[in-house]
């Protein structure tokens, strides 16, 4: 797995340059935070894990009863993402359902907007807190 900020990566870039007040925030956040830290690593593999299921949605391999796919890891997947921040995956979930649909500008404003509202959420600063404490996030769903 790649080695990276534990703040700054490739996903944030655009927040970065399109909203002056996530700099801002980035910018203030003390040096600590950016450390490596297991958690960082977990947000790495959950990007991986994103890219194999859409490469996979992609190539018709998934989404219609993948055999290779036992009832045991389905379970242990849906254990898993429901100790985390639901309200961003629903959202995430939103966002790709819609990919295809109207303008790539549309597209990218309605990104945008997720983005704010997903960050207002308490789940979003509690993820904030924990990376910051060097903890493991609890996410309530808010």
């Amino acid at each position: 797995m790649s080695k990276h900020s534990a703040i700054v990566g490739g996903s944030t870039a655009g927040r970065l340059l399109a909203c002056p007040a996530s700099l801002a925030r980035t910018r203030a956040l003390p040096p600590s935070a950016d450390a490596p830290s297991e958690y960082a690593e977990e947000g790495t593999a959950m990007h991986e894990v994103m890219a194999t299921l859409m490469t996979g949605r992609c190539a018709g391999e998934l989404g219609h009863g993948n055999p290779s796919t036992s009832q045991d890891d389905a379970l242990a997947l849906a254990q898993k993402l429901a100790t985390g921040p639901t309200v961003a995956y629903g959202e995430i979930k939103r966002l790709f359902m819609h990919v295809s649909a109207g303008q790539l500008e549309a597209r990218l404003e309605d990104e945008a907007l997720t983005l704010a509202r997903v960050s207002a959420t308490r789940d979003a600063q509690e993820g904030i807190a924990a990376q910051v404490e060097r903890r493991k996030p609890v996410f309530q769903g808010r």
